[in-house]
This record gives structure tokens, sequence and C-alpha cells, in this order.
């Protein structure tokens, strides 16, 4: 090591501070949060930026933060370096060059996954020759860390040694999430308020969300229900223009892309987050954040979500069952059982508090560092 003899230098990559993705906000809290005394960081910005270039300008885009990378390693001399790629086909290209890069300048590499391609995973575990090759490159890796037990069946299948496997979670400081439970309580002839926060993307889910509200109307019109969508994406316009021809704008708000205090006040005054996502994810920040202000949740078994979540959290949806009708039914089943709505509400919460506190999952990464450090 570098620094004290109880401290270490920590080289981690990720996308831009202000970028508003669940990977940049978890390296955000680990830098906010960890104890300084035992780790200092240099962070690198890899991958995405708020503001994005042209596609065509990606590969000099590349070339430069290789550079970058090479240079800090030089100059900043990190103990370990840690990378937070996806398992997919658009992360992992550079984040496999900056594992050899490490890996030749004598740097043990620690990897977190924070989405999960299953295809991915599948062909290196059937050892097909993207997934010979890929797993070959992953194999140099020290340690690997995964938010679902199933990610690490699928590594330990594909020849990856389990001691050098860990599950960790995502994280969210709790501090800032108040305790609103009373507040959801429904009076006589209040609606009840979804909320949907992500990306507009038709895997997302949105369109179905958009199909549920649309059979709430013809199917329970003396049941007042108000969707709220936040966010921004591909998809915008063409929902916009959707709903409108529709004639469900008197039930569906499009609130646009949401930070800070603006998407605070949208959680705390939901009574049910609604999630159909189709896509390949780890554990959702939008998840996460509906959770810690007591939120049930509506979603599908994607990513950790069907190891971390069951019915004591929500109402999961199969995605093989996925349909308009069917999230229907769900919210009408939390519309009518209020006590089971507030129940779910508040082991949400203790969720939040037991498992993705800021303070105690960086503390463990910390305790990681050190030991990858040590048996270098």
């Amino acid at each position: 090591m570098n620094q004290s003899h109880n401290s270490c230098r920590i080289l981690i990559t990720g996308p831009a501070p202000e970028f508003h993705g669940g990977v940049a906000r978890y390296i955000n809290l680990l830098i906010e949060t960890i104890n300084p005394a035992q780790v200092d960081f240099c962070r690198l910005v890899i991958g995405k930026r708020v503001l994005t270039s042209p596609g065509w300008n990606r590969p000099f885009e590349y070339f430069l933060e290789i550079i970058q990378f090479i240079s800090t390693i030089i100059w900043k001399k990190p103990d370990l370096v840690h990378l937070n790629p996806s398992l997919s086909y658009s992360s992992l290209p550079l984040n496999l060059i900056l594992l050899l890069i490490s890996k030749l300048l004598g740097k043990p590499v620690l990897i977190m996954f924070h989405g999960w391609e299953d295809g991915i995973a599948n062909a290196m575990v059937l050892n097909s020759p993207f997934g010979w090759l890929l797993k070959k490159l992953l194999l140099r890796a020290d340690h690997y860390l995964v938010l679902a037990e199933k990610f690490k069946k699928q590594l330990i299948c594909a020849g990856v040694p389990e001691k050098t496997i860990s599950i960790t979670s995502m994280m969210i400081e709790t501090s800032h999430f108040g305790w609103f439970l009373d507040a959801k309580k429904l009076q006589p002839g209040d609606a009840l308020l979804i909320l949907f926060l992500s990306r507009l993307e038709r895997e997302k889910g949105i369109w179905v969300l958009i199909d549920t509200i649309e059979y709430w109307r013809d199917n329970h019109p003396d049941l007042p229900l108000h969707l709220t969508i936040a966010g921004d994406g591909s998809q915008k316009i063409e929902l916009e223009n959707y709903v409108n021809k529709k004639r469900l704008h008197p039930l569906i708000q499009f609130a646009g892309y949401v930070r800070g205090h603006e998407k605070m006040e949208l959680l705390q005054n939901s009574h049910v987050f609604v999630f159909p996502s189709s896509h390949n994810e780890g554990f959702p920040n939008a998840i996460l954040e509906a959770l810690a202000v007591g939120l049930p949740v509506i979603y599908t078994p994607i990513g950790a979500c069907a190891e971390i979540l069951d019915d004591e959290n929500g109402i999961r949806i199969g995605l093989n069952n996925l349909s308009g009708e069917v999230l229907a039914k769900a919210i009408l089943d939390l519309y009518r059982d209020e006590n089971r709505r507030l129940t779910l509400a508040a082991n949400n919460r203790n969720l939040v508090l037991l498992r993705f506190g800021a303070k105690s999952v960086s503390d463990q990464i910390a305790i990681l560092y050190q030991k990858l450090i040590k048996h270098k």
C-alpha cells in the first residue's frame, strides 16, 4: 500500500457523478460514506456521461478513456482497481480492456456487476466460443461482487472460484428518506396514486402500464386512480400522443425527468410503485427508492428482485403473465385492502433500514478492499 498502514487508495471507475443512473448514485454514496481514514478514492469517469457525444465519436472516447486510465494508474498508484460494469454487451468491452491493463500493471481488480444479462452468463456456462473467451478474460479479476445468489451460482457454473465471489447490495442514504406511513392512508373519495419512475423505454414496461390505466378506466370507472409517469426517454412523445388519443390524460400525468426534492415529493405522496420491467436489471435504483419511503411495489422478477422481494413487499407478476388486466388486478387488490398496503409499506421501509443503508454497505466494501490488497 502507498498510504498509511491502515488505509488504501482505490481507483474506482464508472459514470460521471452527476449522471442520474443507479451506478453513478452507488459510486457517489460509496465515496461519501466510506471511512476516509480507511479508503482514499481516485475516481475516473468511464462510459456514460450526462452530455453524450455522437455515436461515431465513441471509439475516440474509448481511446481517451483508456489513456486516462493508464495515466491514472501510473501517477496515482492505486492499491486496487474497482470496476463497475454490467454483464452486458455494451458495458463489457471497455471494462475488459481496463481489467487487462490493470493486471498488466500489477494491480488487483474488483469487479462489481450492476446489471446482468442471463444470455451472456449462459454463454459462459455453456462454453460457447464467445462465452469461453469472455470467461478467460473475466477470470483475471481478483474478486467479483454480484447482487443475487442466482448470479453467483451462474458464475460458479462458468468456472469462477466460489471464494472469489461475494453477494452485496445496492445502497441508499436512509436519512434522506422520512417515514410517511400515516400520510399514505386513503380518505373516502381519494384517488389511489400510482407512480412509475424510470426511463421511458418499452422494455421498462411503460406501455403495459398505459394499457393498465385504459383497462381500469373501462372496468372500474367508479374507483378513482391517478398515474404519474416520471422520467424521460425515447418513447416519451409517442406515449404522450397515445395517452391523448385514448383520452387517458385525466388519469395520467407526465412529470418528465425529476430529481432531488421534486423526486422525493413524488415518492412521498404516492401510494403504490409499479415497475413492470422486462429489462436486464441488477436491482433497480427506482425500486430501492420506493422501498425507502414505504411504498408497496408491484414488480416483475427481473435481476435480483426475485430474491430480495417477496409477498411481504408487494405483488410479483411473472413476465409470461404480464398484461394490463393482470396489473390492474394487482392494483385493485391493494386498493381494496388498505391494511395490507400499509403493512407492505412498513415492511419495505424496514427492509431498507436493515439491508441497504449506505454506511453499512460501504463498511463491508472497505473490509473487502483491505482483504484483497493484503493478498495481492
